[in-house]
């Protein structure tokens, strides 16, 4: 067995792929499932109760790549080499949706404080960006595909659903320095 870069041991079975699941990603799985998480957390307390719904083509283009996406992410289907092609995707498939997972939830557990546009328009691109990501480095071209699309959609259905919720005004401090 060669070795992959310099890597050697587990981290080699691992890069390679060989850890006996080759259609199956349970990092896909564990990131999609830390991405839903707070979604169905917000949604089952029913903070948001704007009631606006777009419907059009682009929403069931979204919800349709949508599932197709986590299920890519979920499934290695039209992955044509398991595994990472070096230590550096592997790295920054690791460090980068670590990174990004763990904004997500800071920035889900801020907007639960206080809804903002800013801080939604957030949470509508970083499960785009990490699917993106996780395409790239797993050069998963299937994946990437459906993330684009995904992308392009979802920010678009969303700033539509922005336009139609009325926000709360931040409050201004009255006293001035």
């Amino acid at each position: 067995m060669g070795s992959i870069g310099s890597a050697d041991g587990p981290t080699r079975v691992f890069l390679a792929g060989e850890l006996g699941m080759g259609w199956l990603s349970l990092m896909g799985l564990i990131i999609v499932a830390l991405l839903l998480l707070p979604n169905i957390f917000f949604t089952v307390r029913k903070q948001e109760t704007t009631g606006c719904y777009i419907k059009s083509w682009v929403d069931s283009v979204e919800k349709v790549t949508r599932i197709t996406t986590m299920l890519l992410m979920i499934f290695q289907l039209g992955v044509s080499k398991e595994g990472f092609h070096s230590m550096w995707a592997f790295f920054l498939y690791l460090f980068g949706n670590a990174a990004l997972v763990i904004a997500y939830w800071i920035i889900w557990l801020l907007y639960r404080k206080r809804q903002t546009r800013e801080r939604r328009l957030i949470l509508v691109e970083i499960p785009c960006i990490v699917y993106l990501l996780c395409a790239v480095t797993l050069h998963h071209w299937l994946l990437l595909a459906s993330a684009v699309v995904f992308a392009v959609s979802h920010t678009h259905v969303q700033q539509e659903k922005i336009k139609l919720i009325v926000w709360e005004e931040p409050e201004e401090d009255e006293e001035e320095l």
